[in-house]
């Protein structure tokens, strides 16, 4: 399965490789716009997990925290 941008399909492309039985995401390939190809491939996949909300959230690391500010 494959995704491209048909409005500037020069800008890349993400092709999705999935497992029939179950329906399973087993590979992600990234092509970018200057032809660079990144591949994410899943392994020992494990199903029907609990996962602490807080692994989802996005901390900004520019915002807050006790970095100091650039003048």
């Amino acid at each position: 399965f494959g995704l491209l941008q048909t409005a500037s399909p020069d800008e890349g492309q993400l092709g999705l490789m999935f497992e029939t039985q179950p329906i399973v995401l087993r590979q992600m390939i990234m092509t970018d716009s200057a032809g660079q190809i990144t591949t994410v491939t899943f392994e020992n996949i494990q199903q029907d997990r609990v996962l602490d909300a807080s692994l989802f959230e996005f901390k900004n690391p520019r915002v807050g925290g006790n970095r100091p500010r650039r003048r």
